[in-house]
């Protein structure tokens, strides 16, 4: 495969250091080496938390472990870029909310310092501009939900109560 598409050599790569880390995890768990369930230490890694969960044996193999890493890995990589680029080139064709985008952040960025996360989560305007470009991005095979919790929707004849999702209503439709 690495002859035919190069390419593909560094998701092979990730697969198989996800499948080597999966089995040492695994082993761990055969050998008595890891802590068991009824532990009050938190999971370590996403392996101890399927390896201590009361999942039937059959679910805890090798292979469901490289399996859910690989699918995290390649989740968290991909889909999160694909998300800022979108973002990125929604705000570079929109001036006027970047600038105000950047005035909200200028707020809480006092010295150019990276402010913590929960200042930044509590800024309304970027959490809006994350949200749109997560819908917009539609990185998942399924989009995002949508209602409106406080209005009923109107469409000529047709109205979707508050807090009803659009996607139910046109299923009843």
């Amino acid at each position: 495969m690495r002859k035919l598409v190069p390419d593909v050599a560094l998701a092979m790569d990730v697969q198989v250091l996800a499948h080597r880390q999966s089995k040492d995890v695994w082993q761990e768990f055969q050998d008595g080496r890891a802590k068991q369930s009824g532990s009050e230490e938190k999971p370590k890694t996403i392996f101890h938390g399927i390896m201590t969960s009361n999942l039937p044996a059959e679910e805890k193999t090798v292979e469901r472990l490289s399996d859910e890493a690989f699918v995290l890995v390649v989740a968290g990589g991909e889909t999160t870029a694909r998300v800022i680029t979108v973002i990125l080139v929604e705000l570079l064709q929109q001036p006027d909310l970047l600038a105000h985008l950047r005035q909200e952040l200028d707020k809480v960025a006092g010295g150019g310092d990276l402010p913590d996360a929960r200042i930044l989560e509590d800024i309304p305007l970027l959490k809006a501009v994350i949200q749109e470009g997560v819908r917009i991005a539609a990185p998942a095979t399924n989009r995002p939900i949508q209602t409106a919790p406080s209005e009923d929707l109107k469409y000529h004849d047709w109205v979707i109560p508050r807090g009803v999702s659009t996607l139910s209503s046109l299923r009843c439709a």
